[in-house]
């Protein structure tokens, strides 16, 4: 599935802040508790198509990572993917899902766009220079790493015919 993460941030000239350890390690640490959902859609043949992880609690449940095939996307698999997730934890008394990020495409799930705010306290004020940089350095780098997987992920879609 992670390979799908990458090429779902290629697309949007960005790389992932985490790497597949880290997946691993969620996956890990949740599998068994019932907090964790992973999902795979399949194509008639058995490909993946589409792959999620989400995690909830209560009556609260957030996606965590979404990727897909983009040569299928014409038979729409996030969209069965959105629909089962959201089953999944409504049926488990979830009230809230965050489906993550922005995209137009989310208000046909019928969910609001719920803006939220972040507030960082620190005992010395330098601590808020430091987190503001640690924030644009991170955006470069996630910047930097998409500009330089933009063309191999162009040429993977020229040559799977996308």
């Amino acid at each position: 599935m992670f390979w799908k993460v990458r090429a779902t941030f290629a697309r949007q000239g960005l790389a992932p802040t985490y790497g597949a350890a880290r997946v691993r390690q969620l996956i890990d640490s949740l599998h068994g508790t019932g907090n964790l959902l992973l999902l795979r859609v399949r194509s008639p043949e058995g490909e993946s198509r589409a792959a999620g992880i989400s995690v909830g609690y209560g009556r609260m449940a957030v996606s965590w990572g979404v990727g897909f095939d983009r040569n299928t996307e014409d038979s729409n698999p996030t969209q069965l993917l959105w629909w089962e997730t959201l089953r999944h934890w409504k049926d488990r008394g979830a009230t809230c899902f965050d489906m993550g990020g922005g995209g137009d495409y989310k208000a046909k799930y019928g969910g609001a766009k719920t803006p939220t705010a972040h507030f960082y306290v620190s005992r010395w004020a330098v601590l808020r220079v430091g987190r503001t940089a640690f924030r644009r350095v991170v955006r470069a780098r996630q910047l930097m790493a998409g500009a330089r997987r933009r063309p191999a992920a162009e040429a993977e879609d020229r040559v799977a015919g996308g």
